[in-house]
């Protein structure tokens, strides 16, 4: 939870996963190596963005290379060149310096459903509101999500650790990518 770990080398996995919703984990890279994988997911905390990814040479890129899916929130990147492969959208995420092909700024709703089951409910969001055309979805918990009337939405992720269901009964546009992982 609390803690440096350095990767000293390049290396290529199936699924790269660390999680940490508390504590100040710190994730070093050598400069210039090339993380591959297939399926990168890092999740820290979407409140205070306490996971870290940087160089092990502030100012000196460490590459990565993410050919699959990536789900990456509540971290502060530095020095990630991500050019070689998929681009990142990090959901509420800080920017600390010299990244590529990494997009902070994309508006993502993540699913919460605390106000019941419908799509069309602000509180059922975070950040609260409904959301719009250019919105990526996240739905990653157990509370049922319901679209009774047209959507239009960007990208929607659905599935992760539990079991994440959502049912359309009206049409559901996804203009870019609709993403199930397991559990979805």
């Amino acid at each position: 939870r609390t803690g440096r770990v350095m990767l000293t080398g390049s290396f290529t996995s199936d699924v790269f996963r660390c999680d940490s919703s508390d504590g100040s984990p710190d994730l070093g890279f050598a400069a210039g190596s090339t993380v591959r994988s297939r399926e990168w997911i890092v999740q820290g905390s979407t409140v205070t963005t306490n996971l870290r990814l940087r160089s092990l040479s502030p100012g000196s890129p460490w590459n990565l290379q993410v050919t699959g899916y990536e789900c990456v929130k509540g971290v502060q990147v530095e020095d990630s060149d991500a050019s070689g492969g998929l681009t990142v959208y990090p959901i509420s995420s800080r920017d600390v310096s010299n990244n590529s092909n990494w997009v902070f700024d994309a508006p993502w709703s993540v699913w919460v459903g605390s106000g019941g089951t419908n799509f069309h409910t602000a509180g059922n969001w975070t950040p609260v509101g409904v959301p719009g055309t250019a919105a990526r979805l996240l739905i990653d918990v157990t509370n049922y999500l319901s679209v009774t009337s047209a959507v239009t939405v960007k990208e929607i992720t659905i599935g992760g650790d539990v079991p994440a269901q959502m049912m359309a009964t009206a049409p559901l546009t996804v203009s870019e990518d609709l993403t199930v992982r397991t559990n979805g």
